[in-house]
């Protein structure tokens, strides 16, 4: 199997997504504030602003920006910590749960038409394709062709 033409066509594919609305829905849910309303909403619980930053791989002065102006919109408010007052938890607000739900709605029928679209049997495997890619762990070690690894093509 030729693995590097079949990432150039991946790369060419991945080049168009962007130009999808179901893709630019699910971008645009997955980053910035909607990411982090989405976060607290799934959560069920209040955070940290470090553990926003972590789940997001931001900067503390961005999300510091962010919970600002969610907290401008009526989406999340600070409460300080009963322990120690230094420390703040981030809770979102009866809006803010509100505008998560209707987010996801949002962003969920985009992905059902395009799931619709694809079929039934290819919907099921594109479901089980990204599980798969999802799962695979994040590695800092040099890359290997497949053959290298396991002495055999896949």
């Amino acid at each position: 199997m030729d693995w590097e033409k079949m990432a150039d066509e991946l790369m060419q594919i991945m080049e168009a997504l962007p130009r999808s609305r179901p893709h630019q829905a699910a971008i645009a849910f997955s980053r910035g504030e909607a990411f982090l309303l989405n976060h607290l909403y799934l959560g069920g619980r209040p955070a940290r602003p470090g553990e926003l930053s972590r789940a997001t791989g931001t900067s503390s002065a961005r999300i510091a920006a962010a919970i600002k102006s969610m907290e401008s919109k009526g989406w999340i408010e600070r409460t300080p910590d009963e322990g120690d007052h230094r420390k703040i938890w981030v809770c979102l607000t009866e809006a803010g749960r509100a505008h998560a739900e209707r987010s996801r709605r949002e962003v969920c029928r985009e992905l059902e038409e395009m799931l619709a679209g694809l079929g039934r049997e290819d919907a099921g495997a594109y479901l089980r394709i990204m599980k798969k890619i999802s799962a695979m762990p994040l590695s800092s070690a040099p890359r290997q062709a497949p053959e290298e690894r396991d002495g055999k093509e896949r």
